[in-house]
């Protein structure tokens, strides 16, 4: 078997370019050194950024770089992509919610955490405070050696809605 080494923006370009493969047909070797499942983790987002833009992507206004809005994106788009992932033997995950259902969400988290169940914390103060950018990719998702890739979830908020995007071993 022919074995290339190619740059991950290359290799997106090579897979989301072409039409999607049956799944597991593309080979992939991403476990080279010390490769962890975080690494495994942000390859994917890389592959799944670019794969979008090339996609659905549409230059900005001054024609720079190309964006996806995912709130334009149905579930039949998503769906594409997902295929693409099964093609190299991953299975890409997303959720939707809304902008109120995830504050929600956080609040009874927050709520339930801190013991106070009188939702008496402002929603707007909690935003600000779980706003919090990490520094590092590392920081913000710390693995363990039991961990799984699935358990690592990338939340984008957008303005009506927020996706959380995972990753999993495509099971056949």
């Amino acid at each position: 078997m022919d074995e290339t080494e190619v740059d991950i923006i290359e290799l997106a370009k090579l897979i989301f370019n072409e039409n999607c493969k049956l799944p597991n047909s593309i080979q992939l070797s991403l476990y080279e050194n010390d490769c962890n499942i975080r690494d495994i983790f942000k390859l994917l987002l890389i592959i799944f950024t670019e794969g979008m833009k090339i996609k659905y992507g549409k230059y900005n206004t001054n024609k720079k770089i190309k964006i996806v809005n995912l709130e334009d994106l149905d579930e039949k788009q998503f769906n594409i992509i997902k295929e693409y992932f099964n093609s190299f033997g991953f299975d890409c995950n997303y959720t939707i919610k809304s902008i109120k259902d995830y504050e929600e969400e956080e609040l009874i988290k927050i709520n339930t955490f801190v013991g106070n169940l009188n939702n008496t914390i402002d929603i707007n103060q909690y935003m600000e405070v779980t706003d919090f950018k990490p520094k590092s990719f590392e920081e913000a998702y710390p693995v363990e050696k039991n961990t799984n890739l699935n358990e690592l979830i990338y939340k984008i908020k957008c303005d009506n809605f927020t996706y959380s995007i995972s990753f999993d071993f495509l099971k056949v």
